[in-house]
């Protein structure tokens, strides 16, 4: 019954967690919207150096984009592989690009083994990778029986 209880209040844990990280995922998403819209608080919240105001907010939306593939991979609706294949197709934006670059010290900060910075060394590769835009041959067109 120890057992029981205890696998409960492992369980109970996990949620409370869970929860706790959505809610500041929240506010931070917040934040940048507020950011997003008063250039005032863009300055304030951006690290960015040398960019125009126009600019600054849409490095502040690349970032904002960022952000929600990686809370879907955190509270566990995203699986990896489709959060690499999200941040590969968002890789080939030139906005999120220019985000990517600018920010790379701030990943450099992170713990190596921490998920992020495994995740940002993922994204680093596929922005090294060229861009082969897939081209799918249609089906050849279905065979009709001959009376």
């Amino acid at each position: 019954m120890e057992s029981e209880s205890s696998g409960e209040l492992c369980g109970l844990t996990e949620e409370i967690r869970r929860a706790n990280l959505i809610q500041y995922y929240r506010r931070h998403l917040e934040q940048l919207d507020r950011a997003i819209d008063d250039p005032s608080l863009a300055a304030a919240l951006s690290t960015v150096q040398d960019v125009t105001p126009q600019k600054r907010r849409q490095l502040l939306f690349a970032h904002k984009q960022y952000v929600l593939i990686m809370l879907g991979l955190f509270i566990g609706i995203t699986r990896r592989s489709e959060l690499l294949g999200t941040l590969r197709v968002l890789s080939r934006n030139p906005v999120f690009r220019e985000y990517w670059e600018r920010t790379g010290q701030q990943r450099m900060d992170l713990p190596e083994e921490s998920l992020e910075a495994r995740i940002g060394r993922a994204v680093d590769a596929t922005m090294a990778e060229p861009w082969r835009p897939v081209r799918r041959t249609p089906p050849a067109p279905a065979m009709s029986a001959s009376p």
